[in-house]
C-alpha cells in the first residue's frame, strides 16, 4: 500500500479530509501525518529484526587483513549469520571484549577457527576477524538494513519521500502505528488503537521468529563451541 493510500485511510477513519497528496502537500494536516508516517516507519523497523529487512552481504578475505568495512546501510548485524562459505562453518561472535583479547593477544590466538567482533571506529561499523586470514576465503553475512522504504522503481530509501513509496515491512502494521500516533497528535483518545497495535505487532512478529533447535544428546570438544570440525586448515 503506497504512502498516500495509507495516510488517506487513516485520515478518513479519523474524520479528517483526505488530501490529493501527502509528501508534496503544503496542508498542515498532510505535513503532520507525513512526518508521523516516517516516525512510525523508523520506530517499527528498528523495534524488531524483521525478516523483510534482512539483507545479504558477501566479501572475500585478504591474506593478513583483519578489518573489513560493513555495508553503509547496515543498522545491525544479525546474530550467528556470518558464514565462511569456503570452510563451511559459521563464525562465533560478535564476541565480548574479554574473549576477543584472549584470541587476539593471548594463548587462544593460535586456534584456527575464526572469530569476529563488530567495532565502530569513527561511528562507522567494521568487522574485525581473529586470527588474521592466511588464505582468501569467501564470507557471507546477513544484516538488518536501515533503508526501510522502497520506491516504485525498486530503489531503497531510509524514509518515505514520495506518495507512491511503500514500506518494506507490511504496510498494515505501519498503518496501525500511524493511526494511534496521529490520534495522539490531535488530542484524541488513542488507547484502543495503541492496545490493538501492540498486540498485533507482538503476535505477528512472533510468527517470523524461528525457534532454535535444542541439543539433547552428544558431546563436543570444549574448544569447538560450534561443534564443527574443519576438514583442513588446522594450525593455519
Amino acid at each position: 500500500m503506497p504512502l498516500l493510500d495509507m495516510c488517506r485511510r487513516v485520515l478518513a477513519e479519523t474524520g479528517f479530509p483526505s488530501p490529493s497528496s501527502i509528501a508534496s502537500s503544503s496542508d498542515g494536516t498532510a505535513q503532520q501525518i507525513f512526518a508521523i508516517a516516517n516516525t512510525e516507519l523508523r520506530a517499527l523497523s528498528e523495534e524488531h529484526n524483521w525478516p523483510h529487512l534482512s539483507t545479504e552481504h558477501q566479501f572475500n578475505t585478504v591474506i593478513g587483513q583483519g578489518v573489513y568495512p560493513l555495508p553503509a546501510d547496515m543498522r545491525v548485524l544479525e546474530q550467528q549469520s556470518l558464514y565462511d562459505a569456503t570452510e563451511y562453518y559459521h563464525l562465533k561472535g560478535s564476541v565480548n571484549i574479554h574473549e576477543w583479547n584472549l584470541r587476539r593477544y593471548g594463548m587462544l590466538g593460535n586456534l584456527s577457527q575464526t572469530n569476529y567482533r563488530v567495532e565502530y571506529p569513527l561511528g562507522v561499523p567494521v568487522l574485525d576477524l581473529a586470527p588474521r586470514p592466511t588464505s582468501v576465503r569467501a564470507f557471507v553475512l546477513l544484516y538488518q538494513t536501515k533503508e526501510y522504504a522502497r520506491t516504485t522503481l525498486g530503489a531503497s530509501s531510509p524514509m518515505y519521500v514520495s506518495d507512491t513509496d511503500v514500506s518494506k515491512i507490511p504496510e498494515t502494521y505501519v498503518e496501525m502505528g500511524v493511526k494511534w500516533r496521529f490520534r495522539r497528535a490531535k488530542g484524541l483518545d488513542f488507547s484502543a488503537e495503541l492496545a490493538e497495535y501492540n498486540a498485533t505487532i507482538k503476535t505477528q512478529f512472533s510468527k517470523y521468529s524461528a525457534q532454535a533447535e535444542i541439543p539433547i544428546g552428544g558431546r563436543r570438544p570444549a574448544d569447538l563451541p560450534t561443534g564443527y570440525v574443519r576438514e583442513n586448515g588446522f594450525g593455519s
